[in-house]
């Protein structure tokens, strides 16, 4: 893991990483049929989105000059931060790389001053589920995509004491 590292890179720099890899880093997902959305409503959509484009981190990882993952997210609002996409090639997985682009990920939220982490993901996904969950994320919820199916919701909290006090709300002692 030594060549390994991260870097924080533009939509011009991840476009051709996603191009070439993500039918690979997702090669057992089930493709839904998606609804189209009228051109009205996407010159709107997509307006409004230009307009008030949220704060984002784009992350490039990499062993050498190689390419080998990614992870996009953006800010909700003000204090939370949405953990979007994430995804490292096969062969490079279960080594330690996705805890380690977690932490690179975190420290660079920290210092931005998020307060809140959120992601969902794939029940069945022990690769992003397990290494969360070590680095202290809780499960906040549940909920059924049309497209996606069965998804779990995840939450990171910075301040040890917003964490204690959400796990109180929840009927939990964390």
């Amino acid at each position: 893991m030594s060549n390994i590292h991260f870097k924080v890179i533009s939509w011009e720099e991840l476009g051709p990483i996603q191009d070439l890899h993500f039918k690979k880093m997702f090669s057992n997902r089930a493709e839904m049929p998606t609804f189209p959305v009228s051109s009205e409503h996407k010159d709107l959509i997509l307006g409004r989105r230009k307009k008030y484009a949220p704060w984002e981190l784009l992350v490039g990882v990499y062993d050498g000059n190689e390419a080998i993952g990614w992870h996009v997210g953006n800010a909700t609002d003000a204090e939370t931060f949405y953990m979007r996409n994430s995804a490292i090639l096969p062969e490079y997985r279960s080594k330690g790389i996705y805890a380690a682009l977690l932490n690179f990920i975190l420290t660079e939220l920290s210092k931005e001053g998020f307060q809140v982490v959120t992601s969902i993901h794939h029940g069945n996904n022990p690769a992003v589920l397990i290494p969360k969950l070590k680095k202290g994320f809780v499960i906040s919820g549940s909920q059924f995509h049309e497209k996606f199916r069965f998804l779990v919701e995840l939450k990171y909290f910075f301040d040890p004491e917003r964490k204690k006090a959400y796990g109180k709300s929840m009927g939990l002692e964390l």
